[in-house]
Parts: structure tokens; sequence; C-alpha cells
């Protein structure tokens, strides 16, 4: 029997789809990217932080029998080590024919940034020319002199523990987000029983 005709004869049973566990993982950031988004029932459109994260190693809950089963679920995803991701997703958008890969939904992990005009012709800015934020643009970072407390927050200083200089512009922010570390909390979620469960991400934490 030649090697195509055993192959032939695989079982249906023999095809299993493998899903990453879900549960907190220690990360890194391997790339980052300042990519389009848009939210259609608001109508607002502008510039995300979206990165690229690795993962590095698991964190125990400490319950022998979650952690084990965790375990052998990452065992049957072979080098899981190498695993990435990158949250992103493709839809359609107004006066575009084809669906555009835009910035994703990634709780605390991707963050809106700056505003632009429709169809990311602009950024928007005000009457004397300083750029208007996305109003949830602090979570990623608040310098210290923008702060009721007087301190700097944020993912950047909170979640990566980075202390960045007062006036480090958006580039200088998102570049030493790179190479960092951070714990990342990975969630199975199935909006449709007729598709398979999604990885999500349902929170970042400092390690």
């Amino acid at each position: 029997m030649s090697i195509i005709d055993a192959a032939l004869r695989t079982p249906g049973s023999a095809f299993v789809k493998n899903i990453l566990p879900a549960g907190t993982y220690k990360c890194q950031i391997l790339d980052a990217d300042l990519m389009r988004f848009y939210w259609g029932r608001s109508g607002v459109w502008g510039l995300m932080y979206v990165p690229t994260v690795r993962l590095v190693d698991m964190i125990p809950t400490g319950d022998p029998e979650i952690d084990e089963t965790w375990t052998s679920g990452l065992e049957a995803l072979g080098d899981w080590r190498r695993i990435t991701k990158k949250y992103t997703m493709k839809i359609e958008v107004p006066g575009y024919a084809e669906r555009i890969e835009l910035g994703g939904i990634a709780n605390n992990l991707n963050f809106p940034l700056r505003l632009t005009t429709p169809r990311w012709e602009e950024l928007v800015s005000d009457k004397r020319g300083n750029p208007i934020m996305h109003p949830q643009a602090s979570r990623f970072y608040l310098p210290a002199r923008e702060s009721a407390t007087g301190v700097a927050s944020g993912f950047v200083v909170d979640t990566l523990g980075l202390t960045p200089l007062p006036d480090a512009d958006l580039e200088a922010l998102i570049t030493a987000t790179l190479d960092r570390m951070l714990a990342v909390t990975f969630v199975h979620r199935q909006p449709n029983p007729q598709y398979e469960p999604r990885v999500e991400v349902e929170n970042t934490s400092s390690v």
C-alpha cells in the first residue's frame, strides 16, 4: 500500500481543531503598528495602537487540576511558545469596494488613539492645531501633567512599567513598548453557535 493510499484511509475522527487554552500568559510585544480603525455604529474613524504579542509562558492558576488540563491543551498545539497574536479584523467600510483590514477589539491591548476625518483622510485637530485624541487614549498613556493625581498612568506605565519622558511623541511611546513583557488573559467566546469559539483578550496586566 502506498503512502497516498494509507493517507486516504485516515478516519474523519482524526481531524481535530486545537485551540489555545483559555488562561493568563506571559507575553512579549514583538511589534506594534498604528492601524486604521472604524466604528460603524458611532461613525468614528481613527488610528489605533495594535501590538503583536508572542506567548512566552503560562501563568499557572495554582489549581493542579486546572493547570494539568491547561498544560495538556498546550502540548497538543506543539511548540506553542512560537504562537503570536495580533488582533485585527476585515470589515466592510463605506466608500470601499472590498473589505479592509483594520485594528480590532482586544481589551486593554489595542488602544484607539488619534481621531481622523472619514476615510482616514486627515488627522483631527482643534482650532489651535492641537491634536484631538480619542476619549480612550488616556488608557494607553496619560502624562503626569494631565493627571489629577500628578502621576503618569495608563498601559505604557502601569502595565509595561515604562517611564516615558513627559513630551515623548506617539512614535516614541509606541517604540518604547517593543520587547516589553506583560500578562495577557485569553478567553474563549462563541457569539454564534454555528462557528468555532474564538480566542479573545479579556484583559492585560503587569508581570
